[in-house]
């Protein structure tokens, strides 16, 4: 899985396997919400493909 593709979407960056992102303003489970909704999306658009 390109991780950098998922913390793209959420602002930040990074590499193929180590990536990261800052979420201000957030708590833990609105993060939690808003990387797994991210992560649906990814998974979604792999099965289209």
């Amino acid at each position: 899985m390109n991780v950098q593709l998922l913390m793209e979407k959420l602002g930040g960056g990074g590499h193929l396997t180590i990536a990261g992102a800052q979420l201000p303003g957030l708590d833990v489970g609105a993060a939690q919400m808003k990387v797994s909704a991210i992560l649906e999306e990814y998974l979604s658009e792999g099965d289209e493909a």
